[in-house]
């Protein structure tokens, strides 16, 4: 019997966001993260400009990134960019 923190529970199932992200030179992307998050650049290179302070961070293929919950951020790249991120979205409890 799995119990809510178990990461085999339905309940975790539901608060963790596991996805594919494309990105292609000319589609910057401008969001805030309501959710810690990590990506790990599959191909390509993104380009993050924290929107607050500036702050520029670049990942090529083979490298991670993490974005803490609150932060604006663009996403960018110069050519193409796939990414797989996974995020703790259980930000409501």
């Amino acid at each position: 019997m799995s119990h809510p923190g178990d990461p085999r529970s339905p309940a975790a199932w539901n608060a963790t966001l596991t996805l594919f992200f494309e990105l292609k030179a000319g589609e910057a992307l401008e969001y805030e993260y309501t959710y810690d998050e990590s990506k790990f650049v599959v191909k390509g290179r993104f380009r993050l400009t924290d929107m607050k302070t500036g702050e520029q961070s670049i990942a090529d293929a083979g490298e991670i990134l993490f974005s803490p919950k609150g932060t604006p951020v663009k996403v960018e790249t110069d050519a193409y960019a796939l990414g797989f991120f996974t995020g703790d979205r259980d930000f409501a409890a």
